[in-house]
């Protein structure tokens, strides 16, 4: 009886973590990809987002500012264009366990883009 009740415990344990969500804190820092684009990956740490493409050959990197749990902006550091001036502003939509899902704004556009940020 007491195999069933660990047993029961264990598993109980398993399942519940199974669906743990990531916290706003691990989506502030590590390592990300974007769905649909395999060529780019993300790297977060503190107030800096760095944007690698084509296997480490073109690098951006942006300023992050968190504006509060679901809402932050990008700013790119060394724009190559006029449009790269403009700011991004990301809205969180939901949060699972492997990522986030997003609607994006450049500037003060009226086109909404919205994707999927996973956590490697």
């Amino acid at each position: 009886m007491r195999k069933i009740g660990i047993l029961f415990l264990l598993f109980t344990v398993l399942a519940c973590n199974d669906d743990k969500k990531l916290t706003i804190q691990e989506l502030k820092e590590g390592t990300f990809a974007i769905e649909g684009e395999p060529d780019v990956m993300i790297i977060r740490k503190d107030t800096l987002q760095i944007e690698k493409y084509k296997n480490d050959v073109e690098i951006d990197s942006f300023s992050i500012k968190w504006l509060n749990d679901s809402i932050y902006t990008l700013k790119a550091i060394r724009p190559k264009t006029i449009i790269d001036t403009d700011i991004i502003t990301y809205k969180i939509k939901e949060i699972d366990k492997n990522g986030y899902t997003f609607e994006s704004v450049i500037g003060k556009s009226n086109y909404v883009q919205e994707g999927r940020i996973y956590k490697k």
